[in-house]
């Protein structure tokens, strides 16, 4: 006799006296009653029926001629493989969840794509920015007209703009690759970068309902993160405001220390995150909706590339600390909502 006992995975067990085809389910693993329903005393050929759409005696036939079996099927939405193995008097039904199975996968092998490519694109970057900086730079100080030489800065200021946006790339990558810190870890206020940041803020949410009564910053403790980091951090909530918010919509900033953690609830009016997204929002390249407006203009309905919210919770996570959604109301298509972005991190006081 099989024993139950002896089990790791979620499991049936299903037993007959004369023939398989007649075979009841005895024994149900709990992790899989939750997912699946209660079998037990319940006919094998019933729920192969389920599983198979309809084919169940063909398929425990071909089980018992072959001895053991893996059929790929659904169970309501979840994908699952299903691997059978008969014994003497005995057939033991092993479900695993492919849904959940695939979709780390892809996650893992994106995100390894995703930085080949960043990598193989900064370091390419690197060389031609070079030389447009440099031989600009050498144009300007032969240039004496005053337009060309405007024309040279603007080749030049956007050229470094670039090159920092490059090098910030490479030190990303890096530096989720290692334990080593590619910046100082400096002690950091989010309040008050926050005010130093306004002129920022205010410029992103120019049209939206933002202003300094708007802001509640009450913390004291410190965060330790490498230096720019916060910074980067508080750009890419600059940027998903401005894409997610409406005009006239209100932003709320509010902070605060809590049980030695430094807390960060940025809060927006808009249309809400269907709850099938909420956290599939941080992937890579992952957009919940079909048009998000893009910071250059909300008017223009542009899509954003999907990563800003990605390197949001990469800076956080690396600084030990926890980032997610909520929405302050169950989410209706179509309906105003307040999303709420909490950022948690841990926070100590220096002196």
């Amino acid at each position: 006799m099989f024993d139950p006992n002896m089990a790791t995975l979620p499991i049936l067990i299903a037993e007959w006296d004369d023939s398989p085809m007649d075979a009841l389910i005895t024994y149900q693993n709990n992790i899989l009653r939750n997912e699946i329903g209660s079998w037990v005393d319940k006919s094998l050929l019933e729920l192969f029926d389920k599983l198979s759409g309809g084919s169940g005696k063909m398929v425990l036939k071909k089980l018992v001629n072959e001895g053991v079996l893996a059929l790929p099927c659904k169970i309501d939405k979840m994908e699952v493989k299903v691997h059978s193995r008969l014994g003497p008097k005995h057939i033991q039904i092993t479900i695993t969840d492919n849904t959940e199975i695939n979709r780390l996968r892809d996650i893992g092998q994106r995100s390894k794509l995703i930085d080949t490519f960043l990598m193989i694109g900064s370091h390419e970057l690197k060389t031609p920015l070079n030389g447009i900086i440099g031989i600009s730079s050498l144009l300007k100080e032969e240039e004496d007209d005053y337009s060309k030489s405007e024309m040279l800065d603007l080749i030049i200021n956007s050229g470094q703009g670039l090159n920092d946006v490059v090098i910030k790339m490479l030190n990303q990558i890096y530096s989720s690759k290692s334990n080593s810190i590619v910046n100082a870890i400096v002690n950091q206020n989010v309040g008050d970068s926050i005010m130093k940041s306004l002129p920022m803020f205010n410029k992103y949410l120019q049209d939206r309902d933002f202003n300094i009564e708007n802001l509640h910053l009450n913390d004291k403790l410190f965060i330790q993160l490498p230096e720019g980091n916060l910074t980067d951090i508080l750009t890419e909530i600059a940027i998903n405001l401005r894409r997610n918010t409406p005009p006239n919509g209100k932003v709320t900033f509010s902070t605060y220390d809590e049980k030695g953690e430094v807390i960060l609830i940025v809060e927006n009016e808009g249309f809400g995150i269907p709850e099938t997204d909420i956290k599939r929002v941080f992937e890579p390249f992952y957009r919940h909706q079909d048009k998000m407006y893009h910071s250059s203009g909300y008017e223009y309905q542009q899509a954003g590339a999907g990563m800003g919210l990605t390197i949001l919770k990469r800076n956080v996570e690396n600084a030990g600390g926890r980032v997610w959604f909520e929405n302050s109301y169950p989410y209706e298509q179509g309906k105003q909502n307040r999303v709420k972005l909490y950022i948690i991190l841990p926070g100590h006081n220096p002196h």
